[in-house]
Parts: C-alpha cells; structure tokens; sequence
C-alpha cells in the first residue's frame, strides 16, 4: 500500500531510517520534513542555586517511554549523593515517584522557561527518552533555550542534541548502554567533572 503514494513524510533523518530498514520498497519515496516549533522559546542564562549545587531539568510530560523509570532511579541515586538536584518542568507519570529532593513542576507555559531556570537554578537538560522519538518538541524546546542538552544516543533526539552539541561545544549525546548499566553512569556524562 505505502509504494503507491507519491512520496512518505517523516520528521527526522533517524525516522527516515527506521521506515526505510523496516520497508525498503519506500526508501525513494521519503521526505524528511521537520516540525516547526509553534511558539518562539526564550534563550536563557544557566541558573545558579544558593548551595552550589547543579540541578538537572527534564522539559517536557514523562511516561514510561519517555525515561520515567530511568528518572526515580536516577532521583534515587540524587537523593543518596547529593551530586545534584532533578526538576522535571512538566509531568511525570503517577506510577513514578521521585525520591527528594526532586521535584516536579507540573504544567508550563513556553514564556515562563526563564523564570522555571531561574526559580530551580536549572544549568542543564536531560532528554531521558528511552526510545526513538520521531522528532520530539520537548528536545527542539531544551535546545533553543541555550542552556545544555543531553539526551540517550537514539532517535531523532538524538540526531538533534548531537548537532547542537557540534555547533556550540554544549551538551551531547550519552552511550544508551551506560543506562542499562548502571543509571549512575549517567552523571558521569552529564555533571560538571572537578
């Protein structure tokens, strides 16, 4: 059926892959087309805590798919070492609970990204999806905020972090392998080293 439309429409390289290694027959036939962000994002400066400490944002509605699970542990891990502080800006499925001192913010509004950075003292994203996301607003969002972005080394966030990462030398892209691992390892990627 799909090798009689004229074309197939994707929003990422990474996309384009998947459906041409999952059906060949359509490999001509593929546009990658990306979304467009809806409303402009302000570009904000890494905010600071009283104490020091680093405190990881996650943008964005997290579910199972989208690192939940990857997150509590994590949270867990935060809790014990102190290494630093985890805000997700958005929400996060109920079956999740995160140990404190994380914390969730719940729903937000594009505009108040400057005052979210300011009021947690965010220096940095974390994209926590464990799975390929096709083309993933929250990523696009993180990124044009300035501040750093890191993601697993999969899918269209991936694809997207990684070019960023190459333009201004911040953030990147962490080994999906470390996750299964060990969660902790992800910290060795992600916090400034001493």
């Amino acid at each position: 059926m799909m090798q009689t439309a004229d074309h197939l429409t994707v929003f990422s390289n990474d996309s384009a892959n998947i459906v041409a290694s999952a059906y060949p027959q359509v490999a001509n036939f593929i546009r990658i087309q990306p979304h467009e962000i809806l409303h402009p994002v302000p570009n904000v400066s890494p905010g600071k805590t009283h104490d020091g400490v680093p405190v990881i944002g996650v943008l964005g509605n997290i579910g199972i798919q989208k690192g939940a699970g990857l997150l509590q542990s994590l949270s867990r891990e935060l809790a014990r070492s102190e290494q630093a502080r985890l805000v997700v800006i958005g929400k996060i499925d109920p079956a999740y609970v995160l140990s404190r001192p994380a914390q969730v913010h719940g729903s937000y509004q594009l505009e108040d990204i400057p005052g979210i950075v300011k009021q947690y003292g965010i220096s940095q994203w974390l994209i926590p999806s464990i799975w390929p996301e096709t083309f993933s607003y929250a990523t696009h969002e993180a990124i044009a905020t300035g501040l750093p972005v890191w993601c697993f080394d999969l899918g269209a966030q991936a694809e997207a972090v990684a070019a960023e990462a190459a333009r201004s030398g911040k953030g990147g892209t962490i080994p999906l392998e470390v996750v299964c691992e060990d969660v902790t390892k992800v910290l060795d990627f992600i916090l400034p080293q001493n």
